[in-house]
């Protein structure tokens, strides 16, 4: 909260008013478990009077499978999950991010853990080598898309010509 309220001060900007709980009921459901609430859910959300309902409501979602599965889908996006990997299955590796999901896991650890995997595929407890599979013998699509997705950097139009955004030459990218 300082740091914001920093940053706010900094750029003279107010905070955003504090939303009706309709809103902030919605607005929660959608970012915790990806879905609006039931009207059941609504319901009995919006009759409760206890003064801590919208820090219950983000306890219970947070613990909830429907976050575990939404956070688990931004997952399988991001890093191309599929159930089938060439000859092996994909499902080790989708299990591997849903239990990072259910466990909290750290980021920094996920990223070390999907970058270090090795081993077979189908060994218990090794769907973090799933990320290296994903795109086995393809080393420049490897390259670029762990550039992308841990470093925040684009390379990948480097492959054909000289990047036309950014430092990049193509040279360097076969380097």
């Amino acid at each position: 909260d300082s740091l914001l309220e920093r940053s706010l001060r900094r750029d003279q900007t107010e905070p955003a008013a504090v939303v009706d709980d309709p809103t902030f009921l919605r607005r929660t459901y959608l970012q915790l478990v990806g879905r609006i609430p039931t009207l059941a859910e609504t319901e009995t959300w919006l009759a409760d009077q206890d003064p801590n309902k919208r820090h219950t409501l983000i306890d219970r979602l947070l613990d909830s499978p429907g976050h575990t599965s939404h956070l688990a889908n931004f997952w399988f996006d991001l890093f191309r999950v599929k159930s089938r990997q060439r000859q092996v299955s994909g499902e080790p590796f989708a299990h591997y991010l849903r239990e990072a999901v259910q466990k909290d896991k750290p980021y920094d650890q996920m990223v070390r853990e999907l970058l270090t995997a090795e081993g077979a595929a189908h060994a218990e407890g090794n769907g973090a080598v799933g990320y290296l599979l994903r795109d086995q013998n393809m080393p420049h699509d490897a390259m670029a898309n762990t550039l992308r997705l841990f470093l925040g950097t684009r390379l990948e139009c480097a492959q054909c010509h000289n990047h036309p955004f950014d430092v990049w030459t193509q040279k360097e990218f076969y380097a």
